[in-house]
C-alpha cells in the first residue's frame, strides 16, 4: 500500500540503524497564520546545536525564551533568510508539529492535491508493531497518496536519527525522480533537524561495546557509572544527569569503541542534503491539543490498542528498547499485567501523551526553523493557506 519506494532498501538498512534515538477541525482563525522572524528563532550556532543534541533519543528537548512573534503578510516575507535554498535544488515541504496537532491530515491533503509523496519523520511510526498506538496512517490514507518509511522497523531494532536520515534522503530522491513533491511529516525534532542540517559522521558502534556499557551500568548503578564515564569522557559525564541511563550508556560505548568522545565526533563536518526546504509548523493552542490527545487515546482503546500492546509484550523484548517506551505503552502494559484498571491505565496513558505533546511543543517553539506557523489544527482554510504558501515556494524558490 505505497509504504515504501523500495521496501528492500528499508529492510536492508534497518539492521544498520544505531542508537541515536530516541484531530478534528477547530474554528478558523486567520490570526493563527504567522511568520517567524529570524531573530526570534534559534537558527544556528551553539544554542541550536545544543538543542538538537539534547533532543537525543526522544527527539524533543527544551530551549530558552524566544520572545514574541510578529505577524506578516505572505508577500512581506524576508527572502534573505534562505541562503540554504539554492534555486536549482529540488524542493521539499516539511509539515511538523506535536502529536495530535493535525500535521498528518495536512500532509496527506497536500500530497493528494499536489501529487506528493508523504515521508514519515516520526521515530515511533517507523515501527511495525504499534500501528494503532502510534497513529500510523490507515489503509484509506495509504490509498490516497504514496507513504514512505512507515512500519518498516521491527521492534527489536534500535532506530536512529542517522539511519532514518539515510533512508529519508533516498526516499526523497525517489520521489523527485518520479516527479512527485516530497512532503516530510513528523514530530521527532531530532530527525527533522538531522534531515535539514545533517549529523556528525558517527561510526557504527559494535553491539559488544553497547552490551558492555549496559552491563556495567546495571552492575554499578547510575552514580558510580557516571563516575567511571568521567574517567574517559568528563564532558559528557558532567553534562548528563545521573538518571539519564540511555545517554550515559551511549556516551560510554562511543568512547570505549572509538577512543573519542561524543563531543569530539560532533565536531566533525555535518553533510547536508542538497534540497531546499519549506517548513510548515502546526502549533494549536495547548488546551485544544490536550483535548485531542485525550480523545484519541480513548478511541485507540476502543479500536483495540490493548491487543496490539499485548502482542508486543508477548515478544519478551528488552524494556529498554525504543519501541517499548512508546508514549502510552508502559501505562497500558500495567493494565495488561494486572497492576492497573483499564480506566487507570487509559488516564495514565492520556497524561503521558499530554506530557509528550508539551515537550514536543517546547522543542518546536525554541529549536525549530519554521517558515510558516499555524496556531490551529487542520481545517479547509488552513489547507488553502498552505497551498498558497507552497505555490509561492515552488514558483519562486522561496516561501
Amino acid at each position: 500500500m505505497h509504504q515504501h519506494v523500495d521496501r528492500g532498501l528499508a529492510d536492508r538498512r534497518a539492521h544498520d540503524l544505531g542508537d541515536h534515538l530516541g484531530g478534528g477541525g477547530v474554528d478558523e482563525d486567520v490570526a493563527g497564520l504567522r511568520r517567524r522572524q529570524p531573530h526570534r528563532l534559534v537558527c544556528g550556532g551553539e544554542r541550536a546545536a545544543d538543542g538538537a543534541r539534547e533532543a537525543g533519543e526522544t527527539g524533543v528537548g527544551a530551549g530558552g525564551d524566544q520572545g514574541d512573534d510578529e505577524a506578516h503578510r505572505l508577500s512581506s516575507y524576508d527572502r534573505s533568510r534562505f541562503p540554504d535554498k539554492p534555486q536549482d535544488a529540488p524542493p521539499v515541504v516539511v509539515v511538523a508539529g506535536p502529536t495530535a496537532s493535525g500535521k498528518s491530515a495536512l500532509a496527506l491533503a497536500l500530497a493528494e492535491e499536489l501529487g506528493g509523496t508523504v515521508v514519515n519523520a516520526d521515530a515511533l511510526q517507523c515501527y511495525r508493531d504499534l500501528a494503532i498506538l502510534t497513529a500510523r496512517p490507515d489503509a484509506a490514507a495509504l490509498a490516497r497518496a504514496p507513504h514512505r518509511l512507515y512500519g518498516f522497523l521491527d521492534g527489536a531494532v534500535r532506530g536512529s536519527a542517522g539511519g532514518w536520515r539515510d533512508l529519508a534522503v533516498a526516499e526523497i530522491a525517489g520521489a523527485v525522480a518520479a516527479g512527485r513533491l516530497p512532503i516530510v511529516v513528523g514530530g521527532t525534532g531530532l530527525y527533522l533537524h538531522a534531515l535539514r542540517h545533517g549529523l556528525a559522521p558517527f561510526p557504527d558502534i559494535p553491539e559488544p561495546a553497547r552490551e558492555e556499557a549496559a552491563a556495567l551500568h546495571r552492575k554499578l548503578g547510575g552514580a558510580a557509572f557516571r563516575a567511571r564515564l568521567a574517567e574517559l569522557d568528563p564532558a559528557s559525564a558532567g553534562r548528563l544527569h545521573v538518571a539519564d541511563s540511555q545517554r550515559l550508556v551511549r556516551a560510554y560505548a562511543v568512547v570505549r569503541a572509538t577512543g573519542r568522545s561524543i563531543d569530539a565526533w560532533r565536531g566533525e563536518p555535518h553533510p547536508r542534503a542538497g534540497y531546499r526546504f519549506a517548513t510548515i509548523l502546526m502549533m494549536p493552542p495547548r488546551d485544544r491539543l490536550y483535548a485531542v490527545c485525550d480523545r484519541r487515546m480513548t478511541e485507540m482503546v476502543e479500536r483495540g490498542v490493548l491487543a496490539e500492546a499485548a502482542g508486543l509484550a508477548a515478544r519478551g523484548l528488552d524494556r529498554d528498547l525504543p519501541v517499548m517506551k512508546a508514549v502510552g505503552l508502559p501505562e497500558l502494559l500495567r493494565h495488561i499485567e494486572g497492576a492497573a484498571t483499564l480506566a487507570e491505565a487509559t488516564a495514565a496513558a492520556q497524561r503521558a501523551t499530554r506530557r509528550y505533546a508539551k515537550r514536543q511543543t517546547t522543542w518546536f517553539r525554541h529549536q525549530s526553523q519554521p517558515d510558516l506557523v499555524f496556531e490551529e489544527q487542520f481545517s479547509e482554510s488552513l489547507l488553502r493557506r498552505s497551498r498558497q504558501f507552497i505555490d509561492e515556494f515552488l514558483l519562486t524558490g522561496q516561501g
